[in-house]
């Protein structure tokens, strides 16, 4: 990283020392840049300890797979001998990943990779039927506060319990709601990826629903640190529920930073 390609805000936000920072940056201001400046200097400056790991979430494979492709390049250049200790991955993969270890504490009976992901399944009484659906909706719609979820979360996993699991059938939502159970159940397991992962980065923040922002919070602890870049404007995945003006309620938080970037890169 060369401190001198940095503009103003770039610098304000790779050298700021808040553990929550909500960083707004519009198409075209520079934001892959300075994520990825940003993560040097964590593992440049020792702020990540090698048994340690970084996690980079987003909502959307694409912007999964363009963090990869950054990452890569920083590989290459900086650390070519060195294995990043950096996860990237979207919600449902870090959920499987985690149900992949410990899904059998919350009914899953095989590798996760064994279940079908769908949201059809015979046999499910109407009533059931009707309260799987409302949840759904309510997510959906962001009808949920966090605590509201939370306490539906444990009624829905126990129907896919019962009517989906033993099909081998695990809808899309179950894959977090039932990584959110085991956290909730096992304490020990939470406080345990709550150091691991040390740092939590997320792009496209603004498309992030409540149940994904549940994850997130849960998987934080006093000492994680914390960025998030998205932008209000770019929202597009409101019909899955991503939540309306996130980033306005997330910087109302007394212990968050907030940077916007302000140089267009792309046109003058």
């Amino acid at each position: 990283m060369n401190d001198t390609n940095l503009d103003t805000e770039q610098a304000k936000v790779i050298f700021s020392k808040s553990k929550k920072i909500i960083v707004e940056a519009p198409a075209g201001f520079g934001k892959t840049y300075t994520m990825i400046s940003l993560l040097d200097s964590w593992l440049k400056t020792s702020s990540i300890k090698n048994y340690k790991k970084i996690l980079c979430l987003s909502f959307s494979l694409s912007a999964v797979n363009r963090m990869k492709d950054s990452l890569q390049s920083l590989q290459k250049n900086t650390y070519e001998n060195n294995l990043l200790p950096i996860i990237t991955t979207n919600y449902h993969g870090i959920g499987r990943h985690i149900l992949n270890k410990y899904g059998t504490h919350v009914g899953l009976s095989q590798s996760i990779d064994d279940y079908e992901n769908s949201e059809e399944v015979d046999s499910v009484p109407t009533e059931i039927q009707q309260k799987i659906e409302n949840f759904k909706n309510n997510i959906k719609t962001d009808s949920f506060s966090e605590n509201q979820l939370l306490i539906e979360i444990k009624e829905y996993n126990n129907y896919i319990r019962k009517y989906y699991i033993p099909r081998l059938i695990l809808p899309y939502d179950g894959i977090i709601t039932l990584t959110i159970e085991l956290f909730q159940s096992f304490p020990n397991l939470k406080q345990f990826y709550g150091s691991y992962f040390s740092a939590i980065c997320i792009d496209e923040f603004q498309d992030t629903n409540r149940l994904q922002l549940t994850l997130v919070h849960i998987l934080m602890n006093e000492s994680t640190r914390f960025v998030a870049f998205g932008d209000s404007m770019q929202r597009i995945y409101g019909f899955m529920g991503a939540i309306n003006n996130l980033i306005d309620k997330e910087i109302l938080e007394e212990s968050v930073e907030y940077i916007r970037l302000k140089r267009n890169y792309r046109f003058t």
